[in-house]
């Protein structure tokens, strides 16, 4: 045996001590939370039709609370729009699942809801529901007219803060079923399949923004890079390092990534670029970028950085800026402007850090 060779306990050893680190840099945490969540939203497509069933064991839907289920269509059919408009098949295919679900368990609903009540209930009932599904139409029709009218990037956000509410109010309604479940000492009238899987959906999706330390879970990457200013050269220089987890979108896939980053200086502008990576959700740049500036303390305070991460495979669309940040001292993110503070306060020095995309300003 090869004297220099190691051991295979010694081997063992390392393989175990490396093995999560290997596992956590190699796994996309992103991908196994949709494939996770994707596998629970059809099995909760399944246990809401499981209502249905005991439905008709019982011959009525008397006892069960319907909110939650008509705020679950509500919430499917905008997460449906919000993945047309972010051109996201998967998000449109998942919740298109959900609405066609919810809406067969609504119809059941109210089938078994009218069949054991008394006729003048039952008029009331329909009034009602008349007033609620002209309410939901117009404000629904408003809605697109008026997303028809925005530019994308601010539609997507009304429809996941829309859809961030909704999510709310179900979690709301969940908090009240308890309540009224310790009133009346019986659980019979919760839908339990449907809520214990909108349980373990929300509870891995909360897991996974804590993680990334994303709490709308807006997921649009994360920069990493270096900036130097050399003031007896005039010389600022940005160093690219890499971009993590950036976002996939729909029938695109990967984007083909590359940075563009804008000084703006005493009323000049300036822009320089990074080369393209292809196909990749992760790129590895390891690219510096420099300009001349001026030096003077009150040219550099008004001075800023645009650092904006492209998709070259659409370069007409709007949405062709996946995300950016901006590097200033008056900077609105606290990390941006703490970078930008430590460069002016050490010449000469590299600064590195890393900053959470944002979607560009309009």
């Amino acid at each position: 045996m090869n004297s220099t060779s190691v051991p295979l306990e010694k081997q063992l050893q390392i393989l175990y001590k490396d093995f999560p680190k290997s596992l956590l840099r190699h796994l996309n945490f992103f991908d196994l939370l949709c494939t996770s969540i994707g596998i629970n939203i059809f099995f909760l497509g399944l246990a809401a039709l499981s209502n249905i069933r005991r439905w008709k064991m019982r011959g009525k839907s008397d006892q069960d609370f319907f909110l939650p289920f008509i705020l679950a269509w509500i919430g499917s059919f905008l997460w449906t729009v919000y993945g047309f408009l972010v051109t996201n098949w998967q998000i449109e295919l998942v919740n298109g699942y959900l609405t066609a679900a919810n809406s067969v368990v609504l119809i059941a609903l109210y089938i078994y809801r009218i069949r054991k009540v008394h006729m003048y209930h039952i008029l009331q009932f329909k009034k009602s529901l008349a007033a609620v599904i002209f309410i939901t139409g117009l404000a629904t029709g408003s809605l697109l007219l008026l997303l028809a009218q925005l530019p994308n990037i601010t539609s997507v956000h009304l429809v996941g803060s829309i859809c961030s509410c909704i999510q709310i109010g179900c979690a709301c309604t969940m908090l009240y079923m308890i309540v009224l479940a310790i009133k009346k000492k019986r659980i019979d009238f919760i839908p339990f399949p449907p809520v214990a899987q909108i349980f373990n959906i929300e509870f891995q999706v909360t897991l996974y923004s804590i993680w990334i330390e994303d709490f709308y879970l807006l997921k649009l990457g994360r920069i990493h890079l270096g900036i130097t200013l050399e003031a007896s050269a005039r010389r600022l220089t940005i160093n690219v390092a890499k971009i993590d987890d950036l976002p996939k979108y729909g029938i695109y896939g990967p984007p083909d990534p590359y940075v563009r980053i804008t000084l703006n200086q005493k009323q000049v502008t300036q822009s320089k670029q990074t080369r393209t990576l292809k196909n990749t959700c992760n790129p590895v740049f390891k690219e510096a970028v420099m300009f001349l500036v001026s030096v003077g303390e009150e040219d550099l305070e008004n001075t800023s950085l645009v650092v904006s991460v492209m998709d070259a495979l659409r370069p007409s669309c709007p949405s062709s800026v996946i995300g950016e940040i901006i590097l200033s001292k008056g900077a609105e993110e606290k990390s941006c402007a703490e970078q930008w503070r430590m460069m002016l306060a050490s010449p000469g020095k590299e600064i590195k850090a890393s900053h959470t995309l944002k979607s560009p300003s309009e």
